[in-house]
């Protein structure tokens, strides 16, 4: 099943997960134990079970192996079931788990038993709000590893009314701008010649370091 996810879990992180992918026009099933949970969501995704997912029969019964992506959002109530549930979708062979962790010796017991990726929401919420604290001028950051960095910063002053050409931003200050907010528009790949207003908010790709540098230009 190409492109196709499951999620098992729904507090607040496997809802937002399964609601935000169906949304986008993905096949999803979400997975609880919990009946009322099921029918809340059961109207926004492909399919909706109430099973137990400890259970190894249970999960051959749905087939998860042909999932393109398996995500256990199971939460601090109950990390038996995080952990036992991640073991059986590796050794059922699904080809990519995403496990939520909830502490370090959680995340480290999770990819020794199969996780491909394990997140923290609650690590990365904290850490994505003091780095916005820390820098004001970043409105918006995420990392694409090896130290890139896709982020919106606001229109530094001294870069009004010239075009993306004559700042000349990948020469000078080592980022490319890949899109521009102007109000409700989008524009993404900009020309050299697009000229830059003062309501524009500037999306950049570059180094953490070469970002910072630029986006502190009053």
């Amino acid at each position: 099943m190409t492109h196709a996810f499951a999620v098992i879990g729904l507090g607040r992180f496997g809802s937002s997960v399964a609601r935000t992918l169906s949304q986008k026009g993905y096949p999803v099933l979400v997975i609880d134990s919990k009946k009322e949970l099921i029918e809340e969501i059961s109207s926004e995704v492909s399919a909706a079970v109430q099973s137990d997912t400890t259970d190894k029969d249970s999960l051959l019964e749905l087939e998860i192996q042909k999932f393109s992506c398996v995500v256990v959002g199971i939460g601090a109530s109950s990390l038996e079931a995080s952990i036992l549930t991640t073991a059986l979708l590796s050794q059922i062979g699904c080809a990519r788990i995403i496990s939520r962790g909830i502490h370090a010796l959680h995340e480290k017991v999770l990819r020794s038993v199969g996780a491909h990726e394990v997140i923290n929401p609650e690590e990365e919420l904290g850490r994505r709000l003091a780095e916005r604290l820390s820098q004001p001028y970043l409105l918006e950051q995420f990392n694409l590893g090896h130290d890139l960095r896709l982020s919106e910063i606001s229109t530094p002053q001294r870069f009004v009314n010239k075009s993306l050409q004559d700042l000349k931003l990948r020469n000078r200050y080592n980022v490319s701008v890949v899109a521009l907010y102007r109000g409700d528009m989008v524009i993404a790949s900009p020309k050299a010649t697009e000229i830059i207003q003062s309501v524009d908010k500037l999306v950049l790709v570059g180094s953490s370091e070469d970002i910072q540098k630029l986006a502190s230009i009053s």
